[in-house]
């Protein structure tokens, strides 16, 4: 992150190990840098189309049966956000349309419904399959 051309703050660690934090660069040779290479990327950006209801639809089930697998783990929002590369806001947004669409009032309840809703199933799983499983 940029501010005002004059100041950037970096990851301490790109993998985000035990050394997270930021390093700060005050340097304007660094920070000019920096603020060329945003700007050559940004303008060959396409606009990004993903936030649609449509986008949404391709990619709602594999995100939910993904979503329902890692609580079913017992995973702790943070953990999922970062396993499904989203932020945590989004994560939870997320566990939370989730829980509505199956009328769950606890993440408990809501594990119970995916179950009975065969969420919890792998995706390649026949009906049939599904009838059978304990």
């Amino acid at each position: 992150m940029v501010f005002d051309r004059s100041v950037a703050f970096l990851p301490r660690r790109a993998d985000g190990g035990a050394g997270e934090g930021a390093v700060l660069v005050r340097d304007p040779d660094v920070v000019a840098y920096l603020c060329r290479v945003f700007e050559q990327h940004w303008s060959g950006a396409v606009p990004f189309h993903g936030a649609s209801e449509a986008a949404y639809k391709e990619v709602g089930p594999s995100l939910r049966r993904a979503l329902v697998g890692l609580l079913a783990e017992g995973a702790k929002d943070e953990v999922i956000a970062r396993r499904m590369g989203m932020s945590l806001r989004t994560c939870r947004r997320h566990i939370a349309d989730l829980l509505e669409e199956l009328g769950a009032e606890s993440r408990f309840q809501g594990g119970v419904l995916a179950e009975r809703a065969g969420l919890t199933c792998p995706e390649d799983t026949t009906e049939a399959d599904r009838q059978r499983i304990p």
